[in-house]
């Protein structure tokens, strides 16, 4: 199994991190994940790594999903990686690679940072919103919308990874209803080994 080294971290497939960005629009994230209630940590992108030779990393990008030779700065990741609470078994692990596959290309979605916020508000559930692939010719209910697989954010990318392992991120709460500050805060109040 490849790992991944990142500071002092063995990185290993399956394990995630929550991202802080530094470009333009990761400044709009940060303000919407405050509003959205996520509190104040400062991560605006997330991603899953995958392994390989290359350090290979999935990750949901305005143009798309891709899987891609890691690249981001060390210290701008905040890793799931040595948390108990939050590791794969070693067959879950291994499955990584085969099940990212099949989520390539997958596209991304704006508009589901405004359904978060219209949840966030307590907003009534009604058929308001486009059906996207999985119910192309009528609108959905708010929550069948956050939850449609045919598209996603990146911390929504990482929510179904780990649910397609049969790992639950958050068992109280509508799938897809994730942020990359909700992912931030739960790998900071997940103690280390």
């Amino acid at each position: 199994m490849t790992i991944y080294t990142a500071g002092s971290l063995a990185v290993l497939p399956g394990d995630f991190a929550a991202v802080h960005m530094h470009d333009d629009t990761s400044g709009l994230i940060h303000i919407g994940e405050i509003l959205n209630g996520d509190g104040f940590r400062n991560y605006e992108h997330a991603i899953t790594y995958v392994g390989g030779p290359d350090d290979l990393i999935f990750e949901a990008e305005p143009g798309g999903a891709r899987l891609v030779p890691m690249h981001y700065n060390v210290e701008d990741c905040l890793w799931s990686t040595g948390r108990p609470k939050l590791a794969l078994t070693a067959a879950q692990a291994f499955s990584i690679p085969d099940v990212v596959k099949p989520l390539e290309g997958r596209p991304y979605s704006w508009l589901d940072y405004f359904a978060l916020a219209q949840h966030r508000l307590h907003l009534p559930n009604l058929p308001t919103w486009p059906g996207g692939p999985q119910h192309p010719h009528r609108l959905v209910t708010l929550r069948t919308f956050i939850g449609d697989t045919g598209h996603f954010i990146c911390s929504q990318a990482v929510d179904l990874i780990r649910l397609m392992v049969g790992f639950h991120l958050f068992s109280n709460r509508w799938f897809g209803y994730v942020t990359p500050a909700d992912l931030a805060n739960l790998i900071a109040d997940s103690p280390l080994q």
